[in-house]
């Protein structure tokens, strides 16, 4: 991609980009770095919640919001796939997200009844490679529009019994967020139901 296509696709003269770019790189870069300030963000608003597998679960909610309308979410997340291709040094990938995953996850271990046994680490890193490959895939198949979906599936499956955690996030969003959610929700419990998943 070359600047002249970053300033069409963002409705801007190449000028205006190079005024505020040198290039390409330092546009990536600040993309990146806006992407992991991002994501820090959602993790310390959601670190606000009662419980640790609380915040867990609001933060994957709120990450999937973010990745189905938030720009620099979803340009940051293909930077990350496209980062062996860019000429300059990127922050370490997933690295805030992975210690905020895993830091709840260890106090939920100590903590509650359902996460006991669990390998927090190996967990955090289960998670962020879910996470990740599901806005991926979600990004290619269906243009985000299953993202919800998919991160209530991965909640589902792999944080078995976190229902009122996930109630909570889900409650907490806005209202155009919630109802896409609830949808997504709904899909996700009659896939679970379905005699054929027995």
């Amino acid at each position: 991609m070359t600047i002249a296509d970053i300033a069409e696709l963002s409705g801007v003269t190449k000028g205006a980009v190079y005024f505020h770019y040198v290039n390409k790189e330092a546009l990536a870069l600040a993309v990146s770095q806006s992407f992991y300030a991002r994501l820090r963000s959602m993790a310390q608003e959601s670190a606000a919640q009662a419980t640790p597998l609380g915040a867990l679960v609001g933060f994957l909610v709120q990450l999937a919001v973010a990745f189905q309308g938030e720009q620099v979410m979803q340009a940051g997340a293909r930077l990350q796939i496209e980062r062996v291709m860019i000429d300059t040094t990127l922050p370490e990938p997933y690295r805030d997200a992975t210690t905020a995953i895993g830091g709840w996850l260890d106090d939920a271990s100590a903590s509650d009844e359902r996460m006991r046994g669990t390998d927090p680490v190996a967990l955090a890193r289960v998670l962020i490679a879910a996470i990740f490959g599901a806005q991926h895939i979600s990004w290619v198949v269906s243009g985000r529009d299953d993202i919800l979906e998919r991160m209530l599936e991965i909640i589902t499956i792999v944080l078995p019994r976190c229902d009122p955690e996930t109630e909570t996030a889900i409650m907490a969003l806005p209202a155009a967020a919630r109802r896409r959610a609830r949808q997504a929700q709904q899909k996700v419990r009659s896939v679970r139901q379905s005699p054929s998943r027995a």
